[in-house]
C-alpha cells in the first residue's frame, strides 16, 4: 500500500456501447473526490481514450485538492 498523503486512481468502461472514465482522489486513507466522464459512443471514441480522459480526471482532482506533498497515482494502462 502505498504510503503517500493523498492516492488517486483513474480507469476506463466500455458499457453498452459508450467510453467512459472514472478517477477517485483519497487523502489519508479516506476517499475525498471522485469523478466520472462519458466520453460518448465506441464508434467515435477509443478505450485508450478513455484511459486517457481517466488520468486527465486524476490530474483534475490532485489539483482541486490543492497543496499537496506526495501523490500516488495508479493507471492500469503501460500504452496511456
Amino acid at each position: 500500500m502505498a504510503q503517500e498523503e493523498v492516492r488517486a486512481y483513474s480507469d476506463r468502461a466500455r458499457i453498452g456501447g459508450q467510453i467512459g472514465a472514472a478517477a477517485i482522489l483519497f487523502r489519508d486513507g479516506e476517499e475525498v473526490w471522485s469523478l466520472r466522464k462519458c466520453l460518448g459512443p465506441e464508434s467515435q471514441h477509443t478505450v485508450f481514450k478513455g484511459e486517457v480522459m481517466g488520468m486527465i480526471l486524476v490530474a483534475d482532482l490532485i489539483r482541486a485538492e490543492g497543496h499537496v506533498h506526495s501523490v500516488a497515482i495508479g493507471v492500469d494502462s503501460q500504452a496511456a
